[in-house]
């Protein structure tokens, strides 16, 4: 019996041994699988995480990527856009160098031709000299010549001299007075012809000088022009480059934003790679840790299996027993440390989570504040070029100021200077042509001069004009008549001032075009006395003339107006000359006519070619020829009719008041009126006319 309870003793020792191994694994293969079972969800949250994290940085890659391809795009364009700057200006550059060496080569030929012209001048002023002094020889010649026929009257009048001796001495003298006499005519046709040679020479010298003038003066005109082109060239060079420059700064500062960024999207894709290499990773443990945790459980269950087999065979035992109560116990304190543990890798797992939220929102902001640190370094680079450009452009404008201002020195002197040398060479032309002119003129007999009353007079401005004698007139062409109008009332005033004791005559233009505008009425509105007409063919200003003589039944001459006599010098220019002189308006109404003459029997005018027909549309046309003292379109005012049809025998136009022409007056006492009827078929034929004065209508 000792034997078996000391077997069973034995076994009994032996059982709870192997239960208590049992246990023990049982145990140790749950802590495993716990182990396990945590490390899978760990992994998984960081998996979870990192997967996050790897949206994020494939996020911040594409816009860095964009970024980057966008500032790539812009550097590219803007450097083309430099480049082409640059060869534009290099082209600039190289025109302006073409212009400048132009202008060089002009101011060389401009100089040579001056030189030309010096020297064709000296050669000028040299003939003259040995011209006069020539002339000065025959002059004395011709004293020396006049004096021997002096001396030879004097030897022919004395008769008190002895026979023989006298005789002889005359003689000799005579003969010394002629052979002296015929040396001096001899020795005076060569100065003679010497001095038709040196006045040839003279004046191909003058036309050599003018021509050498003429080009001189065009060579220094296109080296001006060629000076301009080429000043203007080097300007639009200079811009042309400083714009260059601007833009490949601009370039630069691109290129260098498109390198920063693309030195970002780099950085981003290595963090994306980065993120994808932790997920990989993240993944091979987690399928590892799956498979350890499952091993893990099937171990457990087959421990726990074992031990609880291995306990129920020592249940029989109280030691049995106790070791299983101290097991229950061992087992209730690992169930709180379980908990406590799992708590603590919960808190862990939050701690690590808060630490990896942490880290990704500190990346991001080393990520915001580099960006922002390039974005600022590339801010002051442009600001500093900024900077740089605009002081470039002050120094630039401050240059231009400069240069023009010396160009506007250069040309102020240069005007001068070609105006001092015009003056000059005016001076000695106008010299040239009194000293021609002197040499032409000569004396005149008194009872002959008393014959002429007036005497011809170049205008050049009235205030010295009206300083002249009586006796003197101007003659006035149409193209001066139209400036003075156009100069305005007080040039119209002074003209009526000098010809209220003063001639003037004026002339149409000898050009058709203009002498068609000819009005006759503004000249003597202006108190000239003489104007001139083309009487060759009929036209609208020989009608006007026509009816201003009618006022004395065109028999002579016509007296001015009372405020053209006294009007221009009277100091008040509102004394009033009667309501005769004031501004009027004028309304005809045209009602009809009777028997008016067929065009074919009447005189055309403006065609005279023979294609005329028996159809006749008449018309009338009435002009107020007004002499005004203002610049206006035109001094004359129209009014024409509606046309009538094949009605020559008495054609009603019956105008109404707003058909009927109306003209504005302004100088009533010198306006003349003109009505014509004319034939609209046939070439515009004209079928009658008539003028009469304004002031005569009621006559």
């Amino acid at each position: 019996a000792e034997n078996a309870l000391e077997k069973a003793k034995k076994g009994e020792a032996n059982m709870t041994t192997n239960a208590e191994q049992a246990a023990s694994e049982a145990k140790l293969n749950l802590d495993h699988a716990e182990t396990a079972s945590k490390r899978v969800t760990t992994i998984k949250s960081m998996l979870k995480k990192s997967e996050n994290q790897l949206a994020n940085a494939k996020a911040v890659a594409f816009t860095a990527k964009t970024e980057a391809d966008v500032s790539e795009k812009h550097a590219c364009e803007a450097e083309k856009k430099a480049e082409g700057a640059f060869d534009t200006a290099k082209f600039e550059e190289a025109r302006a160098e073409v212009e400048s060496e132009k202008e060089k080569r002009l101011e060389q030929e401009a100089a040579v031709l001056r030189k030309k012209c010096h020297e064709a001048a000296n050669q000028s002023l040299s003939l003259k000299h040995q011209m006069d002094k020539t002339a000065s020889n025959i002059k004395d010649i011709d004293e020396v010549v006049e004096s021997m026929k002096v001396s030879k009257s004097i030897y022919d009048d004395d008769d008190n001299m002895s026979a023989y001796t006298a005789s002889s001495k005359f003689s000799k003298a005579s003969r010394s007075s002629k052979t002296n006499r015929k040396n001096k005519l001899d020795e005076r046709r060569q100065m003679s012809d010497a001095l038709m040679e040196a006045k040839y020479e003279t004046g191909t010298a003058n036309m050599i000088r003018k021509k050498a003038e003429g080009a001189y003066n065009d060579a220094a005109q296109r080296a001006r022009m060629q000076s301009e082109i080429a000043g203007a060239a080097r300007r639009y060079a200079d811009q042309s480059m400083c714009l260059a420059e601007q833009l490949a700064d601009h370039a630069d500062e691109e290129r260098g934003a498109a390198d920063l960024r693309k030195v970002a999207s780099e950085k981003a894709e290595i963090t994306v790679q980065r993120c994808v290499a932790d997920r990989a990773s993240l993944r091979a443990q987690l399928a590892e840790a799956d498979r350890a945790a499952k091993g893990s459980d099937e171990i457990a269950i087959s421990s726990r299996k074992e031990a609880e087999k291995l306990a129920g065979d020592a249940s029989a035992s109280d030691l049995v027993y106790v070791y299983t109560k101290k097991l229950a116990s061992q087992v209730a304190f690992k169930d709180k440390a379980k908990e406590a543990y799992n708590a603590a890798l919960a808190e862990r797992g939050e701690t690590s989570g808060k630490v990896a939220e942490v880290k990704r929102r500190m990346d991001l902001s080393k990520e915001v504040f580099d960006r922002a640190q390039r974005e600022a370094v590339a801010k002051k680079h442009k600001l500093k070029a900024g900077k740089q450009s605009e002081s470039n452009a002050v120094a630039a404008r401050e240059r231009a100021n400069y240069l023009r201002k010396e160009a506007e020195e250069a040309k102020i002197q240069a005007a001068s200077k070609l105006s001092i040398a015009a003056k000059k060479v005016a001076a000695e032309r106008h010299a040239q042509q009194y000293k021609t002119k002197k040499e032409k003129i000569k004396p005149v007999c008194e009872s002959y001069s008393d014959l002429i009353l007036l005497h011809s007079s170049k205008f050049k401005f009235w205030e010295k004009s009206i300083t002249l004698s009586s006796t003197f007139m101007h003659s006035l062409s149409q193209q001066k008549v139209d400036f003075m109008v156009r100069a305005g009332e007080n040039t119209w005033r002074k003209c009526m001032e000098y010809n209220s004791d003063h001639i003037t005559r004026t002339f149409p233009s000898s050009i058709d075009n203009i002498s068609k505008k000819y009005n006759p009425v503004i000249p003597w509105s202006m108190g000239c006395q003489l104007v001139s007409m083309n009487f060759q063919k009929p036209c609208d200003a020989l009608w006007v003339n026509d009816g201003r003589f009618r006022q004395n039944g065109s028999t002579g001459y016509v007296l001015k107006p009372n405020k053209i006599i006294h009007g221009a010098t009277r100091r008040d220019p509102h004394d009033n000359f009667g309501e005769s002189e004031l501004p009027s308006i004028l309304s005809l109404q045209v009602i009809a006519g009777n028997r008016l003459v067929h065009s074919r029997n009447s005189m055309n005018i403006y065609d005279q070619s023979d294609k005329k027909t028996d159809a006749v549309n008449s018309l009338v046309k009435i002009s107020m020829y007004d002499g005004i003292s203002s610049e206006e379109s035109d001094s004359i005012q129209q009014h024409i009719t509606r046309s009538l049809k094949g009605n020559l025998l008495n054609p009603v136009w019956n105008e109404t008041e707003e058909e009927c022409a109306k003209f504005k007056v302004s100088n009533p006492s010198m306006a003349t009126l003109v009505i014509s009827v004319w034939d609209s078929v046939n070439g515009g034929n004209i079928m009658g006319t008539s003028a009469v004065p304004f002031s005569c209508i009621r006559e």
